[in-house]
């Protein structure tokens, strides 16, 4: 009704070997090209982000999905490679794949608390799709499991943003009809948050490294900016904490929009450890109406190359003001 309308940022096809491969215009050429390249980069985790993006944007989705499995097959046993790749299927909508490779990261790190949310997020929109209860109820008893643990850090962020995501499942849930009146198990929640959190507007930041240090900017229509210096906006803005030890997540709330536009970048601070991947992969959801019936959504992943760069996300347009309750 307000006329909500969330922009992606464009991804662009720089590299050398990604213009090859799409230059070709037949799959056989376009898979040629591809093995071709594979051979020289074949230990080059970026390689295949970037071929499998570039493949799947062309409409080449088997090509792109195949490109994307063999970033998982470099290390098998690498959590991060594997968080990537089942980042990039949930993307793709292959929910089978990211759901059974997230459930291995789980158990790979059963320390941390951004594995088991993860797997919640992915069997959440596997549950929406295919309208599966069960996965719903395991979702919203994972997310209980992040919002109850003492994790060992992030423990006061990370419950938080469980927190919210459990009321949006379970207010998503409430109003669907199931098959055969067998509607998802709600967990009861600890006492004192029983309460439901809803926002014009959340952008919800993470990324695959740890100890990096990846930081959300939001620039509201007013001209002002949100982000770990400025917090607090005089429009009811708020970003989290900074979280420069780890996987974020970061995110920026606001309950009322004004009427414009909200220009939203990622800026890519420093990694303090060597990683397979190298630069950061970051994936980037953006909601409007999060928590509602109305909610909507869109995710990018996208890599930050350099440390101190920045890199636009998108924008969220509103076109009307919020009429008065």
């Amino acid at each position: 009704a307000r006329g909500a309308r969330i922009r992606v940022a464009a991804w662009s096809a720089d590299s050398p070997y990604v213009k090859e491969i799409l230059s070709k215009r037949k799959r056989e050429t376009r898979l040629a090209a591809y093995l071709a390249s594979q051979a020289e980069h074949a230990q080059t985790p970026a390689f295949y982000l970037e071929a499998g993006d570039a493949l799947c944007r062309a409409g080449e989705t088997a090509l792109g999905r195949r490109a994307l499995s063999n970033l998982a097959e470099l290390s098998l046993g690498e959590p991060a490679l594997l968080r990537v790749f089942a980042w990039r299927m949930q993307q793709a909508g292959e929910f089978d794949c990211a759901v059974h490779v997230l459930r291995r990261v789980a158990k790979m790190r059963p320390e941390e608390g951004h594995s088991f949310r993860d797997l919640a997020l992915a069997l959440a929109e596997r549950g929406k799709k295919e309208r599966r209860a069960q996965d719903v109820s395991e979702a919203l008893e994972l997310l209980l499991k992040v919002i109850a643990t003492p994790w060992h850090r992030h423990d006061d962020i990370l419950p938080v943003f469980a927190l919210e995501e459990f009321h949006a499942l379970a207010a998503w849930a409430a109003r669907q009809e199931w098959p055969d009146g067998k509607a998802p198990v709600v967990p009861a929640l600890p006492k004192g948050l029983e309460r439901a959190l809803d926002y014009d507007i959340r952008i919800a930041l993470s990324w695959d490294a740890d100890n990096t240090d990846v930081d959300l900017h939001v620039f509201e229509p007013s001209g002002e900016e949100a982000y770990f210096g400025h917090r607090r906006t005089r429009a009811g803005g708020l970003v989290t904490r900074d979280v420069t030890d780890g996987y974020g997540p970061e995110a920026y709330f606001l309950k009322d929009a004004a009427k414009g536009t909200y220009a939203i970048s990622a800026h890519y601070y420093a990694s303090h450890q060597q990683t397979l991947l190298g630069p950061a992969t970051v994936i980037t959801t953006v909601f409007t109406d999060f928590g509602r019936a109305e909610e909507a959504k869109q995710t990018l992943t996208l890599r930050l190359d350099q440390g101190g760069a920045t890199q636009p996300v998108g924008t969220i347009s509103f076109a009307k003001k919020k009429k008065a309750e």
